[in-house]
């Protein structure tokens, strides 16, 4: 793109090249950014988030702003109505104590009596974070840090300084004043003969006041205009003891409206910002989200803040923000991706060892310090840890403090979502009413013609201050609208609600894969969906209550489908796969690889407790012994079939992290530099020496969760599925890829990688420098000669993850589910993997013939001393749920999103 507007993230240099330009924490130490819009690894634009036709555009797709964002504002305003309620009425609210109001400008001392209805213009600081289940959501992190009123007047400006037109901003207050009052002027010109007026905030506070339209200023207050009576509503973000004597007097007799309501905007000259944000960053945000419980369920995420207090219990303060337990969540919870975890009966931990303990009984068998994802305070405001940005060292005198004991305030901090390295806020006004009453219960809040205010995307790596601002695009369609409806509206209808997801996925992904592929639309549809068109139609014809919604639906989905038979390709490798002396030696590579040949697989290992050195059977990290027999596999299948330039080798790293975690040998040993980490590769080239596909696995194993719960003993699992299953594919692919390679059939360069370190405490190291290395084109692999070998130059067409490719679900068997990635490219990647699905599912029949299994009879599963007996081969039903599917099963496996064409294969 030539835009100028695009330029300024690069500076003209690729986003992430060089070393470090691309670190990638593990999510249980550190959860970082989500990155969006700019592909890191391609340093491609998103057209679905960023379009090059409207480059000052961000697209909010329909499905976040139905089903995240309106109810997750609506639940904000009617927190904040509670809140003002109990404070005007003399009570303190979670976060708003009456000593705090007594100091803060805003407040005006007593409760102003509001005609019809208390209003907000109330702009929030939005963003896009991620958790541990790869979910990424729309969060609120606290009232904006551009001021009380930047948002709302921003947003009758473009991003290039040009205004919007006037009537978009005149018919806003038009229809402020209607639903707050029922007394809107009948046209655009009488805003003015309606008694509105517009003070500018002028330069009575710390913020910079933002320009104003040129359409307000025929509405400016004037000096006569209170003595004429002409005055009823008037417009300010000014603080009320900053108002002319006489404004307040006005206000307090009920004889003028102020708009909004000036004890909305306390959260702009709070002490805790005032006196926090030279230390912590954005503090400016925390007052409003003081106010708040933890929310994960519907709507907006809203992370957990309140009052920490370490001591006697008898010390600790009596207040509704005194939170000293923290829920977590993780795998073996067996929550889907997609249940609110609150919802549950969780894993509560005292705050303190959330946040800081690294002990084996503090950690248990997944969790790990949270202390990078929070920030804390003194009772006296004084900042005591600003985790994402904190040293180890930092952290540890965080620990001391809070070790020491007393009262302190935190928030959780997930951090804000990232295009190339700018941070990116939408600074939202929320405009909203709350009748007049002895409590502000019943809320509505302005969604259509509301000010949308800004998308601001800031620099945050040191560099002088540099800022580019969005438009915020709706972007409603009204078929995927429709189905975002019914999401929301069938709740208590699962089916339905699981059949309009599904068609909103269909939808969403016919329409990216629409010209990027040449294959029929019948083949996208078919791969994209977990039941059939027709069956999806059905489904949602049979909702109640809303059949208008469910025909445009149904109309959509019937567009994409062609009826055309799609072709299928001729196998390259199935004569090679469909035979039973392949699936004896399947079954044989994986009993010999979970055997007790290799034991102690988890790169923890071995563990340093009393409990772990009694119930393993073997010392030693049997992971290095299990590398290097990988290794020699992939070297004798060279040999045999010999290919120019093929070869097997190491990717070598450390494993580091901020924690001690001495109780961990594994851990030890990297740190003393005894041992180092190792992904795999063997590299089989292809007639194209610059592209590359990657198949992978992780061939480290799990702790026993069984074993754990006995005596808290961590013992590697034999993982014979979990994950030797797609180590033994890898295993036995080689020497078929070998053959096509010599054959010159391999359009392009197969990469085998052995990912090391998936499971807990490890949490997936393997893939994160792997991708970090793909990122930063730094990629090598290492010989045992010690010669380096340059694999950066070669550009990854697809990365194909494999876990638990041999488990079979009994309730829903032979199912085969690919999860793609996020980024475009993932859905072709998948579309390959569902060919080959498809050409296995065309040959069953006539495989079946030709090695003598018709009539035979589904066999038992195996033992572990005997294969199963010989059974039928069987078709299977591909699945390829979108990665923000409920029924995605990427994230809980080796799945760093980072732009490489990415489908994890896992079978349900």
């Amino acid at each position: 793109m030539n835009n100028s507007l695009w330029t300024q993230f690069f500076k003209g240099e690729a986003p992430f090249e060089g070393r470090n330009r691309f670190h990638l924490n593990a999510y249980s130490e550190f959860m970082p950014p989500p990155r969006l819009g700019i592909n890191p690894y391609t340093g491609e634009f998103d057209p679905r988030l960023l379009d090059p036709q409207r480059p000052s555009h961000w697209r909010i797709p329909e499905v976040q702003e139905i089903c995240e964002l309106r109810p997750g504002l609506e639940h904000i305003a009617q927190i904040i109505g509670d809140a003002m309620s109990t404070a005007m009425a003399g009570g303190h609210y979670k976060g708003i104590s009456q000593a705090e109001l007594a100091v803060n400008p805003y407040w005006p001392g007593v409760r102003l009596p509001h005609p019809s209805a208390m209003t907000m213009l109330l702009p929030l600081a939005l963003s896009k974070t991620q958790d541990d289940k790869g979910r990424v959501r729309w969060t609120l992190f606290g009232s904006s840090q551009l001021g009380p009123d930047a948002a709302f007047w921003k947003s009758f400006f473009r991003p290039d300084g040009s205004e919007l037109p006037a009537k978009e901003g005149i018919d806003f207050l038009r229809n402020f004043l209607d639903i707050s009052s029922g007394e809107a002027p009948s046209s655009a010109d009488g805003l003015r003969n309606a008694g509105l007026r517009i003070l500018p905030r002028g330069s009575d506070s710390v913020w910079r006041e933002p320009e104003l339209p040129t359409w307000t200023k025929e509405l400016y207050l004037s000096e006569n205009d209170l003595a004429s009576g002409s005055l009823k509503v008037l417009l300010t973000f000014k603080s009320f003891s900053s108002l002319p004597e006489s404004i307040k007097d006005a206000a307090r007799a009920g004889k003028i409206r102020l708009l909004p309501s000036p004890e909305t905007l306390i959260f702009w000259d709070h002490r805790i910002a005032k006196k926090l944000e030279v230390g912590l960053l954005h503090a400016t945000q925390i007052p409003l989200l003081l106010l708040f419980l933890r929310h994960e369920g519907v709507g907006l995420r809203i992370p957990q803040s309140g009052l920490l207090h370490e001591g006697s219990r008898e010390s600790a303060p009596q207040s509704p923000s005194l939170h000293n337990n923290y829920r977590r969540s993780s795998r073996h919870d067996r929550h889907m991706r997609h249940m609110d975890i609150l919802q549950f009966e969780g894993r509560e931990a005292a705050l303190a060892k959330t946040l800081f303990s690294s002990l084996p009984g503090a950690t248990g068998l997944y969790d790990k310090p949270m202390a990078r994802n929070a920030q804390l305070w003194t009772s006296s405001f004084r900042p005591v840890l600003d985790g994402p940005v904190a040293s180890p060292g930092e952290i540890l005198c965080a620990r001391s403090a809070v070790l020491r004991g007393g009262t302190f305030g935190y928030r959780f901090l997930f951090p804000a979502m990232r295009l190339a390295d700018f941070e990116v806020f939408w600074h939202r006004p929320l405009a909203a009413t709350f009748r007049a009453g002895d409590k502000f219960k019943s809320s509505e809040v302005l969604f259509n013609g509301a000010p949308s205010g800004i998308i601001l995307a800031e620099r945050c790596n040191g560099a002088a201050a540099e800022k580019i601002e969005f438009q915020p695009s709706f972007d409603l369609r009204p078929e995927r609208l429709s189905a975002a409806k019914l999401i929301l509206s069938g709740a208590a209808k699962p089916y339905r609600k699981d059949s309009a997801e599904d068609a909103l996925h269909i939808l969403a992904a016919a329409e990216e894969l629409e010209g990027r592929i040449t294959e029929d639309a019948a083949a996208k549809v078919a791969m994209l969906k977990s039941s059939s068109i027709a069956h999806l139609c059905e489904s949602i014809a049979k909702s109640s209550g809303s059949e208008e919604e469910s025909k445009i639906i149904i109309s959509a989905l019937e567009k994409v489908i062609d009826k055309k038979t799609s072709r299928v390709p001729q196998p390259l490798t199935f004569n090679k796969t469909a035979s039973r002396k392949f699936e004896l030696d399947y079954w044989d590579t994986i009993r010999h690889l979970s055997s007790a040949d290799f034991q102690n697989k988890n790169n923890a290992d071995c563990i340093l407790d009393e409990a772990s050195a009694k119930t393993r059977q073997a010392e030693g990290r049997g992971l290095d012994e299990l590398a290097d027999i990988l290794l020699a596999r992939h070297w004798a299948a060279i040999k045999k079939t010999p290919v120019p330039d093929a070869f097997a080798g190491e990717i070598p790293f450390v494993w580091d992290g901020i924690y001690n975690f001495d109780w961990q040998e594994g851990w030890l040993d990297n740190r003393l530099g005894r041992k180092r980490e190792r992904n795999l590769i063997c590299v089989i080239p292809g007639r194209d020496r610059s592209k590359a596909v990657i198949l992978a696995d992780h061939y480290d194993t799990a702790f026993m969760e069984d074993i754990f719960a006995g005596n808290n003993a961590r013992i590697a699992a034999a993982g014979a599925d979990d994950n030797h299953s797609a180590t033994a594919t890898l295993l036995l692919a080689a020497p078929i890829f070998l053959e096509l390679a010599k054959e010159g059939k391999l359009g392009c360069d197969v990469w085998l990688v052995h990912l090391t370190g998936e499971e807990f405490p490890a949490d997936c190291m393997g893939a994160r420098m792997l991708s970090q290395l793909l990122v930063e084109r730094r990629l090598a692999a290492m010989l045992d000669d010690g010669t380096r070998i340059d694999l950066s130059k070669a550009s990854v067409q697809a990365l194909f993850v494999m876990d638990m490719i041999a488990h079979n679900n009994e309730k829903e068997p032979d199912i085969f589910q690919i999860s793609p990635g996020a980024w475009p490219g993932a859905l072709k990647a998948a579309m390959h993997a569902h060919f080959a699905n498809e050409i296995w599912n065309s040959l069953v029949h006539d495989l079946n013939s030709v090695e003598n299994r018709t009539g035979l009879q589904r066999p038992p599963r195996s033992t572990k001393n005997s294969p199963p007996p010989t059974g039928p081969f069987v078709s299977l039903s591909g699945q390829i749920p979108l990665h923000d599917s409920r029924k995605s099963s990427l994230y809980n496996t080796d799945g760093p999103d980072v732009g490489v064409p990415m489908p994890a294969s896992q079978p349900c």
